[in-house]
Formats: structure tokens, sequence, C-alpha cells
């Protein structure tokens, strides 16, 4: 939809187009639940993958969403443990807690606290397996 806001000096200003571009560009509207990057998807033994993916790229003092799904899901709960630590500095990591949204599907919370590149140092406790890894992050301004 235009809209008219005013008559400059003879031309007419349409500012719909304009914060209809800016609702684009800046992403507004785009659909809930949906993902920023393809999944890194890393094997933990010949049945059983872990895909982690990040609902949209990490920034710096906001809330990064990640999720976590296991496939085959394991016959129980999984207990997945991580820490997002930032590789330049000698500071303490960031605790993400994962909570089960269903079977084998675990989505995750941290706050990182600046921009730069970090680790994901995640563990996953089965009753039949553990495993763990340190995937790189990037986190943005």
């Amino acid at each position: 939809m235009w809209v008219r806001i005013k008559e400059v000096n003879g031309l007419r200003a349409w500012w719909g187009g304009v914060l209809g571009l800016g609702l684009l560009v800046t992403g507004c509207g785009s659909a809930p639940g949906s993902f920023s990057d393809p999944p890194t998807i890393l094997r933990v033994n010949s049945r059983t993958t872990v895909e982690i993916q990040w609902k949209s790229p990490p920034t710096a003092l906001q809330t990064a969403i990640s999720v976590v799904r296991i496939t085959p899901p394991p016959a129980n709960s999984a207990a997945i443990s991580a820490t997002l630590q930032m590789t330049s500095m000698s500071m303490p990591g960031e605790s993400v807690t994962y909570i089960r949204e269903s079977p084998g599907v675990f989505q995750g919370t941290v706050i990182p606290t600046m921009a730069g590149t970090w680790r994901l140092n995640l563990s996953i406790q089965t009753t039949r397996w553990h495993w763990s890894r340190s995937i790189p992050v990037e986190v943005n301004n």
C-alpha cells in the first residue's frame, strides 16, 4: 500500500514504498520459527546425528536461540549441557540453557556479551552414549 505523506516542491513523497523496502531489508515479516543458516550436522555414531542450527545469527547482548536435533531421537530423554566461550579472550563462558521441545529436539538460549568468534562447547548424554564437540560460532555486533 502506498501512502502519500505530503507534497514537497511539487514532488510527491511516497514514503510507503520506502517503509516497505525498509521492512523487507530488515527482515520484518519473516516466517516465525524460520532459521537463518543451514544446520551444522555432526555424526555421533553409525546411525545417530546431531544437528545444530541458530534461529537467527547470534548478536552481541541479544538473546540467541539455537536448536539441537538428535536423529533418531533417544529412547529416553537426553541431557544437554553447553557453554559459549569466546576464543580470543580469557573469560568465563556463557552458559547455554537447553529445554526439551519434543523427542530429540532441544531449544537453547544464551546472551553473548560481545561480537567476535566464539566456540559452542556442547555435551550430550543419553543412556547409551556420551558425545561432546566444540563448534565455532560467529557473533555479530
